[in-house]
This record gives C-alpha cells, structure tokens and sequence, in this order.
C-alpha cells in the first residue's frame, strides 16, 4: 500500500513488509502518521497472506493516496517483500518497519536532522525491544557512528548487528543498487555489512526510534539462530575474526 500525504513532508519512503498482521500492520502506519515532519509515502508490501490486509479506511484520509503491493507468492521471508518496497520508493531516503514493529516520537525529526548536514548517509538509531516473556521492554543501542566505513564494517562484525533494521534509513539509490539478499539468513545483517564495504558512512542519532516486538518463534529470540547466522557471516565477509555472541544480559533481559 502507498500513502501519500500532501502537507509538508520528509522526503522519506518507509517500506513495511507485512504477513498476516494486520491488526499491528495498523499500529505501525499509525505510528508513522504520528511523526513529524511526516514521511513523503509508505509503501506496505504483503507477502501474499491467505487473507490481504484491509486498509480502506485509510482511503478516507485526504492526504493519502492507497496502492496494495503483494508479492506474487509467498517469499518465506522479508527481503523480496523488502525489495519491492525499494523499488516502489519515490523518496530521496527509504526507511524499514516491520509491520509487528512500531515507530516512537521523534524519529524523523531525529532521522532529518543528520541528513541536513550529511543526507548521502545511512541513519540508525536506538530500540525498545519487548520480549515474548517480558512484562516491560529493555534498551538496546545502536552503534556508536564511526570515523570510516571501514572502522563501522569492522565494528559490525566484532560487535555484532547494533544496526536495527526499523531503525534504518539510507538513501534510496544505494538500496536500489545493493538490494537485501533473499538467500541470507540474516538478510539486514549482511546489507549493512556490504554497505559499509562499498563505503557508505553510517550516523548513529543516539535517539530511541523503535519499539521492536519480538513474539515467540521468532528467529531473533533464539540464540541458536543467532549463532548460525552470525557465523555465516563471518564467514562471507571477514575470514579469521572470531564469532561474537550476544551477552548473557542481553538474554537475561530478553526471557526474564
């Protein structure tokens, strides 16, 4: 789906890949209407659910336009629903939400702000993750921006993903070039860290952009899957350096 807002706007594309959330697909564009400067358009992209979210209500709104995007068939994960977004992006900048995700106040003034002093930038920030056990979210902060892309693509790997994906915004011609890979585990891991290879710069906004829900089977909850996908990157990118895990707080926090 494309909204359109035609007040004064950021000149930002926020892509929402979707599958079978509507209910909190709801929450997040809202999220997004909440901010300002609002973003230039959303673009949600369905991962062909058995049931396409209905959003006609939103068709009501006087500064939106509606367009539904669904991929022809179920891709099994978010970097084809992610792409397509991308491809769809009219934006000078093109950010990331989950649709079970939702944005907090202030991130686009937080995200417009770096860019109007250095816009050819990949902008990140800091996120509240709720855990399926938890009664209340914890903190987790992004990483510290860094003199060089080199230093950031190295800083990635020995300290693991700090960079949030729904956090994420970067120019739109960069991703355009060097979409998500749909064959990597850790599909947004792997995009940062070719990013930083090819010399984008990252800025951290060292402000809180998200709250990210993490509901249970989740692949970002398990330490398993984290461990297998860190390894293959490690792997593919930086031969000889040595696994990183994710802290014992990190997991105390996340299940406690």
């Amino acid at each position: 789906i494309i909204l359109m807002a035609t007040e004064e706007r950021l000149d930002l594309t926020v892509v929402i890949s979707h599958y079978r959330q509507p209910q909190l697909l709801e929450r997040a564009i809202r999220s997004i209407l909440l901010q300002q400067p609002l973003p230039k358009q959303i673009v949600v992209v369905d991962d062909h659910s058995p049931r396409p979210p209905n959003l006609e209500r939103w068709q009501t709104n006087p500064f939106l336009t509606l367009t539904l995007l669904r991929t022809p068939n179920c891709s099994g994960g978010p970097a084809t629903p992610r792409n397509l977004g991308i491809a769809a992006a009219r934006g000078r900048h093109v950010a990331f939400l989950d649709a079970d995700d939702a944005w907090l106040p202030g991130t686009t003034a937080a995200m417009a702000a770096v860019w109007a002093e250095t816009p050819e930038v990949l902008v990140h920030g800091d996120q509240l993750v709720w855990g399926p056990q938890r009664l209340e979210p914890f903190l987790q902060r992004g990483l510290p921006s860094q003199n060089s892309a080199a230093a950031t693509h190295r800083a990635l790997i020995k300290g693991g993903n700090r960079i949030f994906l729904s956090t994420v915004a970067a120019p739109r011609a960069v991703l355009a070039n060097s979409p998500f890979d749909p064959t990597q585990r850790w599909e947004d891991f792997d995009l940062w860290l070719r990013l930083a290879k090819d010399g984008l710069c990252f800025r951290h906004t060292a402000a809180v952009h998200t709250l990210y829900r993490l509901s249970p089977g989740s692949r970002s909850a398990s330490r398993l899957a984290r461990q297998q996908g860190t390894q293959q990157l490690l792997h593919n990118h930086l031969k000889g350096v040595p696994p990183w895990r994710w802290p014992r707080w990190f997991w105390r926090n996340l299940i406690s």
